[in-house]
């Protein structure tokens, strides 16, 4: 687990993305101890991870975790690399935090955890990936000092910016 202040980022391991798949929400909350807001079970990309596990459990650490909020229980995001680092120590972050606990500053303690992490873990630049819609997102990861290197086509989200920061340096 990485702890901030605020949240703990908890390891969604292989049995937790098990529930998560099947949609067990009371079994989930049970295993996390922790409440479940709506649609968050939703956001967990709990297949793609599962088989990322399964060819190589060692990527584990690097996977999506809850973001819960300490002393509430409650759980109010996922956070999480897509893949342990690349050959050049790259990393992708990803971060959602559900609606109503929005712009409380949620996802940029978790992401400022997690690329410390990183960094102490060996990686050495995080990238981010964002919809140019998503103003507070880019600008978010704009104050945490990433900067617009391009664009890419995901199959899943469509257009996207590229966005990247290096990791040696202690996280802002």
């Amino acid at each position: 687990m990485i702890s901030t202040p605020r949240l703990d980022l908890v390891p969604l391991e292989p049995d937790a993305l098990r529930l998560i798949q099947r949609a067990e929400t009371f079994e989930v909350e049970r295993l996390l101890g922790a409440s479940i807001p709506p649609g968050w079970i939703e956001s967990i990309p709990a297949a793609k991870r599962l088989a990322q596990l399964e060819a190589d459990p060692e990527e584990q650490p690097w996977l999506v975790r809850a973001i819960v909020l300490r002393g509430t229980g409650r759980i109010v995001g996922q956070a999480g690399f897509h893949d342990a680092p690349d050959e050049e120590g790259t990393v992708e972050i990803g971060y959602e935090v559900v609606p109503r606990h929005r712009r409380r500053g949620y996802a940029s303690e978790a992401v400022r955890a997690l690329m410390e992490w990183a960094r102490e873990t060996g990686a050495t630049r995080c990238r981010a990936c964002v919809s140019p819609a998503n103003e507070a997102s880019r600008e978010m990861l704009e104050r945490l000092g990433f900067k617009r290197v391009g664009h890419r086509i995901d199959d899943e989200d469509g257009f996207e910016l590229v966005m990247v920061r290096p990791l040696e340096d202690p996280a802002q």
